[in-house]
């Protein structure tokens, strides 16, 4: 995957927050007291970059809450580093109770998906071919109170690759999204329920990444996050990418099964990403910037996903989407009546 599709094929079991691995019941609500963030690299990877993606989720949390516990793990591109941090992360989860630490290795380090295995070559794949690449996820782990995240090399913070750090940053507040998500429900629901109560991948997706487009553009915009490269050069700011998105999802609206339709297994699993955002950006016109942290994810656990979405938004989901399919065929002119910043 490209830059650009950061972020775009993260297991189903991932976005849950289960594993295979759990070795104990979850408890059953998330710690969100005390504010608990630790970050873990590799040796190959640069102090200021680990101390940019504290700066991100300090940020995130500023601008959306505490989610409960997270541990943020980077893997960079030197093997050897990569197999001594798995040991760090292994010895921590034996030492914690949370699995046995050879069978936490030898999990870690399988040739899978979301493996450390596979972030490390992600970056090695990169740098080799010098074609930028990169992934990150929210990989758990529920079962064990906190929320778990792998990422590969931060091409932007490290300076390769002519990758924008703002690229970094976005990666980073989409995926604390995750965590708000997870985090309004209690760790200990079962699978069945969180898939519930998480909606379609467009809603998750769509919801993550709108969120961290504006959220990036407030945090530019207080100095809260430095704006590295802007304009013309780097990064594209956000009038461009939602330009870009709104392209991408009428495009997948032609050839693409209805969005509410579309799963991570599908072909189309992107148009949940586009078109999600872009639906999100129609329900917060909707009800309000605030509306899908303040009032949605609040009563989330109480009303169920199709509860809250109505109490929240004031129709049912497909009721929306039906809006959100009109919106699509507008012209260009009748979409910048809705949103003046993409003329």
């Amino acid at each position: 995957m490209n830059v650009n599709q950061t972020l775009r094929t993260l297991a189903l079991a991932s976005m849950l927050g289960l594993s295979a691995c759990a070795s104990n019941s979850a408890p059953a609500t998330w710690e969100k007291e005390t504010l608990n963030i630790e970050v873990f690299a590799t040796s190959d990877i640069s102090q200021e970059t680990i101390n940019q993606v504290e700066e991100g989720l300090n940020v995130a949390i500023d601008l959306w809450g505490n989610p409960g516990p997270i541990e943020y793990w980077l893997i960079g591109t030197d093997e050897d580093a990569m197999e001594a941090l798995a040991d760090e992360y292994c010895q921590r989860r034996d030492d914690r109770g949370d699995f046995d630490k050879a069978d936490c290795l030898e999990d870690t380090l399988a040739n899978r998906d979301h493996g450390y295995r596979s972030y490390l070559e992600i970056g090695q794949e990169a740098v080799a071919s010098q074609q930028a690449s990169s992934n990150m996820g929210r990989n758990g782990h529920s079962q064990w109170g906190f929320h778990a995240y792998t990422s590969s090399i931060p091409l932007g913070f490290e300076g390769l690759l002519g990758t924008a750090p703002e690229e970094d940053q976005r990666g980073i507040l989409h995926e604390f999204f995750h965590a708000l998500q997870h985090g309004s429900f209690p760790p200990n629901v079962s699978r069945d329920d969180a898939d519930d109560l998480m909606g379609p991948i467009w809603f998750v997706e769509g919801g993550a990444e709108y969120m961290a487009q504006t959220g990036l553009v407030q945090a530019h915009e207080s100095g809260a996050l430095a704006s590295f490269s802007g304009g013309d050069s780097g990064w594209p700011g956000f009038a461009t990418q939602m330009s870009w998105k709104l392209s991408d999802a009428q495009d997948y609206q032609l050839r693409c099964p209805s969005l509410a339709e579309i799963d991570y297994s599908s072909e189309c699993s992107q148009y949940a990403y586009e078109g999600g955002t872009w639906a999100h950006a129609l329900l917060a016109k909707k009800a309000g910037p605030n509306a899908l942290v303040e009032t949605f994810y609040p009563q989330l656990h109480e009303l169920g996903w199709a509860g809250a979405f109505l109490a929240t938004y004031g129709q049912t989901p497909e009721e929306f989407m039906q809006e959100f399919d009109a919106f699509l065929g507008l012209s260009l002119e009748e979409q910048v009546a809705w949103f003046p910043w993409l003329g």
